[in-house]
């Protein structure tokens, strides 16, 4: 198993019942099982906490969208980024936290920030397809 041994199991249930609506992509309902784990630091659990509120304010952002008559415009703030990025920006060295820390440093406009990262965590992990991704859009941006 993935999880720290440092969790109790009430914590690990949490985990558990996160990652079966991840699956499902109820992705504000996931958010709150993990908001109890913002203040662990292991891997994974702080990875899972801000990706599943990432993802929920994503949701968000996308249900306005099609509930509005003009539409959420692509430049829409995820209402939960500075809430991720605050809690991500003391993830040590977890690579996966780096990335999604540079998602959204790309989509606040921090393309440099975005850059250097995104190198580290494709130097550190050549295999993770979602970080060369992200790479090449920050790339582009810089290419227009």
């Amino acid at each position: 198993r993935f999880l720290p041994d440092s969790l109790t199991l009430e914590e690990t249930d949490a985990v558990d019942m996160a990652l079966a609506l991840i699956c499902t992509r109820e992705w504000r309902r996931a958010a709150a099982c993990m908001s109890s784990m913002e203040a662990k630091k292991e891997f994974p659990i702080q990875f899972l906490y801000g990706y599943t509120r990432y993802m929920s304010g994503e949701k968000s952002l996308a249900d306005d969208a099609s509930s509005s008559t003009t539409g959420a415009t692509p430049a829409s703030a995820n209402p939960e980024a500075a809430a991720v990025l605050r809690v991500l920006e003391n993830s040590g060295e977890c690579m996966y936290c780096e990335w999604l820390r540079c998602v959204l440093y790309r989509r606040s406009g921090r393309k440099q920030d975005a850059l250097s990262g995104l190198i580290k965590v494709v130097n550190q992990k050549p295999l993770f397809w979602s970080a060369w991704l992200e790479l090449s859009k920050c790339v582009a941006q810089d290419a227009d």
